[in-house]
C-alpha cells in the first residue's frame, strides 16, 4: 500500500509539473526518446518525448498493471522545460541532461 502510495505521490507530481507546449516550438531532438524511472519493487515511471514534442506519461505499478497518459513538452531557455498534461493545464519545471541521465525537478530518469 505505501508503494502505491508513493508511485501515486510521484504521478501527481509529474502531472503538477506539466505544462502547455501546443502553441510553442515543440520538442527537441536532444530530449526525443524513452526515459524510465524504477523503484525497487517493479514499480515505475516511463516518459517517451517524441520530436513533434508529444511526451506520453506510463505509470508501472508493482502489480504490473500500466496506465499511460498523453500531452506535450516544449524546451524554454537553457535547463527549462514546460509540460503539458491531457487536460492542457501546463507547468514550468527545471531539468538536465548529463548523457542518459535525464533529471526534471529531482527525480532522474535513464534513458532506454
Amino acid at each position: 500500500m505505501k508503494k502505491r502510495l508513493a508511485i501515486t505521490l510521484i504521478a501527481v507530481l509529474v502531472l503538477t509539473l506539466a505544462a502547455c507546449g501546443g502553441g510553442g516550438s515543440g520538442g527537441s531532438d536532444s530530449l526525443s526518446g524513452t526515459y524510465v524511472f524504477e523503484s525497487g519493487d517493479g514499480s515505475g515511471i516511463k516518459l517517451v518525448f517524441s520530436r513533434d514534442g508529444t511526451l506520453v506519461t506510463t505509470f508501472v505499478w508493482p502489480d504490473g498493471e500500466e496506465h499511460s497518459l498523453e500531452g506535450g513538452y516544449e524546451i524554454q531557455g537553457d535547463g527549462v522545460i514546460i509540460i503539458t498534461d491531457p487536460d492542457g493545464d501546463a507547468s514550468e519545471s527545471e531539468y538536465s541532461l548529463d548523457g542518459s541521465a535525464l533529471t526534471i525537478d529531482g527525480i532522474t530518469y535513464t534513458k532506454k
